[in-house]
């Protein structure tokens, strides 16, 4: 058995013999064999291939040395400073030195600090080897961006100016993403960076801020956010806003919910682990953002609003309905159904007569489940026989949900299934169209097998549904 991953090396152990076999090809295979080795051996996660694997990252074979020191990066191996800052600096091939990069480790600071925020501005080709300007592709910029990130996951806060220059150079790449994110961890020195950035005349400049103050440590940070989430524009608002959240800062509902950005709202409504059910039921009727109000109807959906919210939800549904969206009556419909009140049932009901939509038809069907009442049982019976093989199925389910019940309206959803699964159901569609098909197997012959009236999906998907369910009494025959 082959592990797909370091953790498997906890559960599995390799004989010594595998394993002595594995670290001899790693050092003296074939390139491609050597190749093999060394990402099983990464894959075990052994012990013993720590040296091997240092030893490979000094390989002749390009592809040797950069399977191994990406191998010795997944391992998060310690300590290899020295190693790593050689392939940095003598290794050509440019993915090989993104490698070396990313094995560098905040102790290593020191050692590696100097020459990174050189290599951000220069290619210090006095110092560091590269590959032949003929090569197929420049690994320059991958590279340099790989530098930038480096300079910040080290914490190197000498780096700030020399960071802001590089994204400066008008007649270099665009480099301010990078680079902002890297001023994240630059402590003190690249906050007021960040800070500086956002008030940036450029929009995109201060949203790019914003988002990279969240993986700041700084505790300015969170003011530098409340800042920025009262930016003239929403894009940058909302990025603060986001950040925010995502640093578990407290959001301001009331500021959010009365914002001009329908995107704003929409955050509010959808992701504020603190908005009030009040105001959602305020954003679901009364928005004037239909992105708004569906936000909020889906939030409802996974709340219990009071009676008197589900009035309120209801007398506005009861008046502007068919000029909401497919989503939000299908929203609307899950709240409906957590409600379970006769107010949620009418309206129910009501959706299902004027929503013809399959998706709706459907949510509709599924809610009824939850409703004790003899009056679904002749819409569910109907969905049995509909053309949507999903609103046949929630039929089938709600049908099914109600026959495990006590009293009527269980053994009337039992014998409903029970007819339906004789095939005593169908459409009039249906119907008509067997007639036909039955007059003319009679013109043709007078005898022969009748066709059931079901068609075949239904019946497969009654046969599940009926073995399934578990009935603790005798079924009725007939409703």
């Amino acid at each position: 058995m082959t592990p797909e991953s370091p953790v498997a090396s906890e559960t599995l152990v390799l004989s010594s013999d595998v394993e002595g076999n594995l670290l001899t090809i790693a050092q003296s295979g074939t390139p491609a064999e050597q190749c093999l080795a060394i990402k099983a051996l990464g894959a075990w996660a052994l012990p013993s291939a720590r040296t091997v694997l240092v030893e490979a990252t000094r390989n002749e074979d390009p592809d040797v040395r950069v399977d191994a020191l990406q191998t010795l990066v997944m391992l998060e191996e310690t300590n290899l400073g020295r190693d790593f800052m050689w392939s940095l600096e003598n290794d050509p091939v440019g993915e090989a030195k993104i490698a070396a990069l990313r094995g560098l480790r905040r102790e290593d600071r020191d050692r590696a600090g100097s020459l990174l925020q050189r290599l951000i501005l220069d290619r210090c080709e006095e110092d560091v080897a590269w590959e032949d300007e003929v090569a197929d592709w420049d690994d320059w910029l991958d590279i340099q961006k790989e530098v930038i990130h480096t300079v910040g996951r080290l914490g190197i806060e000498d780096a700030a100016d020399i960071l802001l220059t590089a994204a400066n150079d008008e007649f270099g790449q665009d480099l301010w993403r990078e680079t902002l994110e890297a001023l994240a961890g630059l402590g003190r020195p690249g906050l007021l960076a960040l800070i500086d950035a956002g008030q940036s005349a450029s929009e995109r400049q201060r949203e790019r801020a914003a988002r990279a103050l969240g993986t700041s440590r700084d505790s300015m940070a969170i003011k530098a956010l409340d800042a920025l989430s009262q930016d003239k524009v929403a894009s940058v608002r909302l990025a603060a806003f986001e950040t925010m959240l995502e640093r578990k800062a407290p959001l301001f509902d009331a500021r959010l919910i009365e914002d001009q950005s329908g995107n704003i709202r929409a955050f509010a409504a959808a992701r504020s682990p603190t908005i009030a059910t009040d105001n959602l039921i305020q954003l679901a009727i009364s928005d004037e953002d239909k992105k708004v109000r569906l936000a909020a109807a889906r939030r409802l959906s996974e709340r219990r609003p009071t009676a008197a919210q589900i009035g309120r939800l209801v007398g506005h549904a009861k008046l502007k309905l068919r000029h909401e969206s497919e989503d939000f009556v299908a929203a609307l419909v899950e709240i409906l159904a957590e409600s379970g009140s006769d107010e949620a049932f009418e309206l129910l009901m009501e959706i299902k007569t004027h929503s013809p939509e399959p998706d709706i038809q459907r949510a509709v069907l599924t809610a009824f489940s939850r409703f004790e009442n003899p009056e679904v049982l002749e819409h569910l019976t109907d969905g049995i026989t509909s053309g949507s093989q999903m609103v046949r199925l929630s039929a089938l389910v709600s049908l099914a949900a109600l026959s495990r019940g006590i009293g009527e309206v269980a053994d009337n959803a039992a014998a409903v299934l029970l007819l339906a699964a004789r095939g005593g159901l169908a459409s009039e569609e249906e119907e008509a169209k067997e007639k036909e098909k039955t007059a003319a197997r009679k013109r043709q012959s007078n005898s022969g097998r009748v066709r059931e009236t079901m068609t075949a999906a239904t019946k497969t998907e009654l046969f599940w549904i009926v073995k399934a369910t578990s009935f603790r009494r005798k079924l009725p025959g007939s409703l």
